[in-house]
């Protein structure tokens, strides 16, 4: 088997039995949300509901498909009153991603993604929506099937970057890491090179950030909006636009896990903008490298 037919079998297409166990109960033939997955989501919502008025909220999208994967967002559409301006959403979505970014569903690796909508939300964006308050089934569960040869291109060229990208970060961490490893004499007197590496260390995260947060704002542009013509004709519904099924195909190979790993160090650190030589070994864990010159 190639690689293409391996990506073709493994990646959207992996039908499953049912919904994840670990998130969904089965009672008489009906999903029903866990109650303590339920009230963590309740948590979150009523503290946004704290800051401005919520008309309603939903969870939507693949993890009520048969096509869920462990990393599967579980995405909350909460939707808000339509006159708040738009410095307000602002300001509020920013003390929303300051407190949850990163916040997975408890015991399983879901990461919760929140995503604040002006009034009604358009059912007719997703295949999936579960009324979670009420522990009801607007739209779904469903089956997503999709041809990937059709988003193969831009798929590797996202893949490729990445690539490059953790490659260089790996080659900086280990350059550092050799640095590190010699006599404090000799370390003192390559300071400048030891800084000039934690630059470029930064370098490469803030690249690898970027194509994150290029992914990830594509795909919500795209389910913030009405499909054109085109669209619906060549891929039905909002879950096979190449925004939705690139990020999944990513997350598939664990580029989008690594670097919201690296996201997530910036954020412990205090600083969003830089990691510090102290944080250097964190990130050679991130990528799962061996200690170089018994440097553990």
């Amino acid at each position: 088997m190639n690689n293409l037919d391996h990506i073709i079998e493994s990646v959207i297409d992996p039908t499953r039995e049912g919904l994840d166990p670990r998130v969904f109960d089965l009672h008489r033939g009906e999903y029903h949300m866990k109650s303590y997955h339920r009230q963590q989501l309740k948590n979150i919502v009523s503290n946004i509901e704290s800051m401005l008025p919520v008309l309603g909220w939903y969870v939507k999208g693949s993890i009520l498909s048969k096509q869920w994967l462990d990393w599967t967002d579980i995405d909350i559409v909460v939707e808000i009153d339509p006159e708040i301006s738009e410095e307000e959403i602002n300001q509020i979505w920013d003390e929303i991603e300051d407190k949850y970014e990163g916040m997975t569903l408890a015991g399983t690796h879901h990461p919760i993604e929140t995503f604040l909508i002006g009034g009604q939300y358009d059912q007719d964006r997703t295949e999936g929506l579960y009324d979670v308050e009420n522990d009801q089934w607007v739209k779904g569960p469903y089956d997503l099937t999709v041809d990937i040869n059709d988003y193969m291109p831009e798929f590797e060229e996202y893949a490729q970057n990445f690539d490059l990208a953790l490659g260089e970060l790996e080659r900086d961490v280990t350059d550092y890491l050799v640095y590190q490893s010699i006599s404090s004499d000799e370390v003192s007197a390559l300071s400048d090179q030891i800084k000039h590496k934690v630059a470029e260390i930064n370098k490469d995260i803030d690249y690898i950030l970027s194509q994150r947060d290029e992914i990830k704002s594509a795909r919500k542009a795209s389910f913030n909006r009405a499909m054109t013509p085109d669209e619906i004709a060549n891929y039905a519904n909002k879950q096979g636009l190449p925004s939705n099924v690139i990020q999944k195909m990513l997350e598939r190979y664990k580029y989008m896990k690594l670097s919201g790993q690296l996201r997530d160090l910036r954020k412990k650190s205090g600083d969003q903008e830089s990691v510090n030589a102290g944080e250097v070994d964190q990130i050679k864990d991130i990528l799962n490298l061996p200690s170089a010159f018994g440097v553990s």
